[in-house]
């Protein structure tokens, strides 16, 4: 399933670097074994919204990026070609960074006391991988041969596989609870909040104004409350007569959670599906329900009017800061939750015909 997304920021906060800090000079240095004539490139650890991506043409594999910084933050070096960087954390001072540029995953990294703390998790990681390579191989070869007792035998090593990596992170969190690097390992982490959650709480108070903090503790609640099989949490959002609607009034029903926003144009091209969809169920103890994160009343009901929204519309009209989309940490729109009838989550972010499949499904 192909979704199309309108990007935005829902925290302030965790896009706004620490200005309070002063910043500090860092030079970043080395070179890189058959990497003639190619771009090197220095990019945010965490995506765009973490700082641009800067580059150098390198004739010999040689390179040096120079600049400022408050705070340390991650950081990876790649080559022009290559699949995979190396990660680092980038501090003030010098860093000075080696490798083969078809094997920068293990790059060696010096310069900072950040880094000292991170190349110990990255040693661990090495071993890790290695493990995890042959375990695999093990798995394909063993069930492509048929071998079932084998296979059940590495199957059974890649789930304590699994257990040792946590167990690691873990050692490694209430080892160096006061450092970035710390709190690195825990951004690395997805689909287990619970355990996330864990990791967080070890870590030193000095760390949770970091923007990297709130991100992972925001994103860590809201896994926590939202899932597969989670009550869908309750909310109340203003009705265009201004009434309020409260989620919880539609118990004993079928419900689609449609977040999405007039100047979203992807939420827009599947409006004549969701009047379609609408239509085909709501007699069939269906409802639907969209929470525009518009910040505009004529402009929001001017498109519930334009694309025959007859269902029920909410908003609030925060824009970007909507409570009810903060409260399902929904950060991209279009999103989608569909719950059965006693409120729990069923699906999510389902196209419009997987809806339509799901809930033939349920409804007979």
């Amino acid at each position: 399933m192909k979704i199309l997304f309108c990007y935005f920021l829902l925290f302030v906060n965790c896009i706004v670097l620490s200005y309070g800090q002063k910043a500090k000079k860092y030079k970043i240095a080395g070179k890189i074994e058959n990497a003639a004539n190619v771009f090197i490139y220095l990019k945010p650890g965490y995506g765009p919204n973490y700082g641009e991506t800067d580059s150098i043409w390198s004739k010999d594999g040689s390179f040096s990026f120079n600049g400022e910084v408050r705070e340390p933050v991650l950081k990876s070096l790649y080559i022009q070609g290559q699949r995979l960087g190396v990660a680092f954390v980038l501090e003030p001072g010098e860093i000075k960074i080696k490798g083969i540029s078809t094997d920068m995953n293990n790059a060696e990294v010096k310069g900072g006391k950040e880094n000292d703390i991170y190349n110990i998790f990255r040693e661990a990681g090495k071993e890790a991988r290695r493990e995890y390579t042959a375990i695999t191989a093990a798995l394909k070869q063993y069930r492509e041969a048929g071998d079932s007792a084998r296979y059940k035998e590495y199957n059974e090593k890649w789930m304590n596989w699994g257990e040792k990596q946590k167990a690691i992170h873990e050692a490694f969190v209430k080892k160096y609870p006061g450092s970035f690097a710390s709190l690195a390992v825990c951004r690395s982490l997805f689909g287990e909040p619970e355990f996330v959650g864990k990791l967080l709480r070890c870590l030193d108070k000095s760390l949770h104004e970091n923007r990297i903090y709130k991100e992972v503790k925001y994103r860590t609640d809201v896994e926590m409350r939202i899932g597969l099989n989670k009550p869908a949490p309750d909310f109340s959002q203003p009705l265009p007569d201004g009434s309020l609607f409260k989620l919880s009034s539609l118990k004993g029903k079928y419900v689609l959670l449609d977040f999405w926003a007039s100047w979203c144009v992807p939420c827009r091209k599947q409006s004549p599906e969701m009047v379609n969809l609408y239509w085909q169920f709501s007699n069939k103890g269906f409802e639907m329900v969209s929470i525009s994160l518009d910040s505009e009343n004529a402009k929001w009901l001017e498109a519930v009017q334009k694309d025959k929204y007859t269902w029920i519309n909410v908003s609030d009209l925060k824009g970007y800061n909507c409570e009810a989309a903060s409260l399902y940490g929904v950060s991209t729109i279009p999103r989608n939750f569909l719950l059965d009838k006693e409120g729990k989550i069923i699906a999510m972010d389902l196209s419009i015909g997987g809806v339509t499949e799901k809930l033939n499904e349920l409804i007979k």
